[in-house]
């Protein structure tokens, strides 16, 4: 018997309330922005007539107008490098800042989870987080995730169902990082049974076939 992992609701989509009030979920991509993005988004919003605004899950913003303004704000938000939809597989990733933001960082981990979100995203469904941090404290995830990707002093580790300083079931060095895991997305896309989910299909994989996907060996 499959099984299966419940998918998290997700706040990147558009709402029907009441009283012709519609919501309409946009956040940055791995919840990091630029100041000068936000000031142009609300700024937008405000344009649009929309004079509400709330935080929601993952570093999303729900912003709250009639539906026509609702949908331009999304369109204007998608064309300006936000995520607005639950499809969208940035919004499967978590991500800190990175190097060179932070001191404690190893790796690009935008540049990582950006090119992860271009080259896997039938890995990325939503049943799961990726969790690409850029050393072992994981501040982006603290919570154990289906995978993970750990920046160390001269490598990169590879983690499954556990936290960024958990023992990794594999290592890729930094130039490699992003084909190994594209090899990973291969290897569950060969795999999953039909009806079965990513996190699934990885924790049923298991770490031994995880590390030879990931290193070539398989």
């Amino acid at each position: 018997m499959t099984t299966q992992v419940k998918l998290a609701a997700s706040p990147f989509h558009l709402f029907a309330l009441s009283d012709g009030l519609h919501a309409v979920g946009i956040g940055p991509a791995f919840g990091q922005a630029k100041a000068e993005n936000l000031i142009a988004l609300c700024g937008e919003a405000a344009r649009l007539g929309i004079k509400s605004v709330k935080p929601a899950l993952d570093h999303s913003l729900l912003f709250f107008g009639n539906v026509l303004a609702c949908r331009d704000l999304r369109d204007f938000a998608g064309n300006n490098g936000f995520v607005t939809f639950a499809t969208d597989p940035r919004g499967h990733i978590a991500a800190c800042s990175g190097s060179p933001a932070c001191n404690s960082a190893t790796i690009a981990t935008h540049e990582i989870a950006a090119q992860a979100a271009a080259e896997c995203g039938d890995l990325l469904d939503g049943s799961f987080k990726l969790h690409v941090t850029g050393c072992p404290k994981g501040c982006a995830h603290p919570q154990p995730a289906a995978l993970a990707l750990c920046g160390t002093a001269d490598r990169v580790s590879l983690i499954a169902q556990g936290k960024a300083a958990d023992e990794p079931f594999a290592f890729a060095s930094f130039a490699d990082t992003n084909a190994s895991l594209r090899r990973l997305a291969d290897l569950v896309r060969s795999e999953r049974r039909p009806s079965e989910n990513s996190a699934a299909c990885l924790a049923r994989i298991g770490s031994d076939r995880l590390a030879a996907a990931a290193t070539g060996r398989s």
